[in-house]
């Protein structure tokens, strides 16, 4: 029998869903990847695995049932572990199993469950479980953000077992596995969008899911033996596959990249769409090309599609990247106008902006366009970065008079009926993107306390004090909200800046943070950590030696 894939397709093995009699499951093939995080096995998966902080808890009633169901309460008999279940258990197994995947919520555990039904001896050539509900783990998988090389894994495994079986991969599949295979890393590499081409074609030629890039990745061709899978119904690309291409081309930065993915959208016959046109503007963006941004607004403008409040947000980002502070203060300020309407003087002076915006950069502003958390934040780390404290401070008050027009709501897998969507604060955001502003203009000039914060702002913005001042502010913020560990990376960048490196204020910097948030941030913070604390130590080491001597 061939090994590699073909044996993955003799019995629908995963990752982490190690058999003793095979070892070259689709499980070792997905462990070349490179970068792919591995999997433990189901026995220790769902307590080890990182669990999502929106995800419900276990339901512990199904867990017990499941491990009741394990044992043969009926037989008092010593039972070989290593033959067969009988009939009853097999049942009782497969039944709780599929309740999880039912009616669980989490992501984790309906995957722990998908791979303790895939130990479960084989029956034929019968899936795992029901398509629904493998289809219905697909869906979940797709909607996880954000999208990590391990979510692209399973959903690729999932994928593979349901063709494997003889089921019908939906269109949608094949989209979102593609959007997968570009979103694995924070950065977008080629190999990326060379993993996004190889499930486009295995999607255009009928193939398995991952039989091209097995072809890439494997050490031995004979391993993979995707001639044998059978072919299925032609499922055929459509926009949204192209600007998915697009998209993750455009996120490598590379011209050669996204040359080559437009070319794939035209020779398919389909127009490019609003949402083609939006990534390339990021494209152009990212790269700091004023002149491509501005080719696009025409093309945009030519198709009679409407920017919408994406697309303004991404023109606001362009253009005060580069600096062209008037064209975003102006786009801000069109926005706004829809929530605090202006007076006759201002309405005139919005109108000649309007015009000019159209004639010279080829915006044009929708009238029933508002400004969303996105146009808040981009503002705030617009002028942040380029040292303006005062309009990103007067940016993050107009966002606090208008909670409700900035509301987010965290994206979840699924929601549970029970239970409302998680609306997170809009600030925490806002205040990264000032503490890294502090940590990029932050200056060491000590200003008395009697100062007010007008005269603070008008002489020196990017000091010690304005930066007290917000970290009172941010220190207080409700129990429910936890800052990212970025954001304490910035925050505790911008008091080294401002305080030249000021240990003993750092540490009293990180002991509040520890005593409010807590003390579990991990990486470079705690490399971060060992630098403030340091001193500290030696000095209590100091302290000791001279009271020994002291004493002696």
């Amino acid at each position: 029998m061939n090994t590699g894939l073909h044996q993955a397709h003799a019995h629908p093995g995963v990752v982490g869903a190690a058999r003793p009699d095979n070892k070259t499951t689709l499980a070792r093939s997905l462990g070349k990847l490179k970068g792919s995080k591995r999997l433990q096995s189901p026995e220790v998966s769902s307590s080890s695995e990182e669990r999502s902080p929106d995800s419900p808890p276990v339901d512990l009633g199904l867990y017990q049932a499941l491990q009741q169901s394990n044992q043969l309460e009926r037989d008092s008999r010593p039972v070989d572990p290593s033959s067969p279940p009988s009939l009853d258990e097999y049942s009782a197994r497969r039944s709780q199993l599929l309740k999880i995947m039912t009616y669980t919520d989490s992501v984790e555990e309906s995957w722990d469950a998908y791979q303790r039904l895939l130990n479960l001896p084989p029956l034929l050539n019968m899936p795992p479980a029901p398509y629904y509900r493998l289809h219905s783990l697909a869906r979940l998988l797709s909607s996880t953000t954000p999208k990590t090389r391990l979510v692209f894994l399973r959903l690729l495994s999932v994928l593979s077992c349901i063709h494997r079986t003889g089921g019908m991969i939906h269109q949608w599949q094949w989209n979102s596995l593609i959007d997968c295979a570009g979103k694995g890393w924070r950065v977008t590499r080629l190999e990326d969008f060379q993993t996004a081409l190889d499930v486009y074609e295995d999607m255009v030629a009928l193939r398995a899911p991952g039989a091209t890039f097995f072809r890439h990745e494997s050490t031995s061709m004979d391993e993979v033996n995707v001639d044998s899978i059978p072919l299925r119904e032609p499922v055929r690309p459509d926009i949204i596959t192209y600007t998915t291409l697009v998209n993750i081309a455009a996120r490598t930065l590379d011209p050669t990249n996204v040359e080559r993915a437009m070319s794939i959208l035209h020779a398919s016959g389909f127009p490019p769409n609003r949402i083609t046109y939006l990534a390339l503007l990021r494209f152009y963006t990212r790269r700091g090309d004023l002149t491509g941004v501005r080719d696009i607004l025409n093309r945009i403008r030519e198709r009679g599609f409407e920017l919408g409040t994406d697309g303004i947000n991404a023109c606001i980002w362009a253009f005060g990247r580069k600096g062209r502070l008037d064209v975003a203060s102006a786009l801000y300020r069109i926005l706004r106008h829809r929530i605090v309407p202006e007076d006759e003087v201002g309405q005139y002076e919005l109108e000649l902006a309007r015009k000019r915006l159209s004639s010279s950069e080829s915006i044009h502003v929708p009238d029933d366009t508002i400004p969303d958390a996105t146009t808040y934040y981009i503002l705030i780390q617009v002028y942040s970065y380029h040292g303006d404290l005062v309009k990103c401070l007067q940016v993050f008050m107009d966002m606090l008079r208008t909670p409700g027009k900035v509301g987010i709501v965290k994206p979840k897998a699924r929601i549970s009926r029970a239970k409302k969507p998680d609306v997170s604060s809009p600030t925490l955001p806002a205040f990264r993107a000032i503490f890294l502003g502090f940590s990029r203009h932050g200056q060491h000039t000590p200003i008395g306390e009697a100062d007010s914060l007008t005269n603070r702002l008008t002489r020196s913005s990017w000091n010690l004090a304005n930066l007290e001042s917000l970290f009172d502010s941010f220190i207080t913020l409700p129990h429910s909200m936890n800052p990212s560990s970025r954001t304490i990376y910035w925050l505790l960048r911008a008091y080294a800046v401002t305080t030249s490196n000021d240990m003993a204020k750092l540490r009293t910097t990180w002991n509040r943070l520890a005593k409010r948030f807590g003390n579990s941030w991990g990486g470079r913070l705690d490399r971060l950590r060992r630098e403030i604390f340091e001193g500290q130590d030696q000095d209590q080491d100091q302290d000791q030696d001279h009271t020994k001597e002291r004493n002696q």
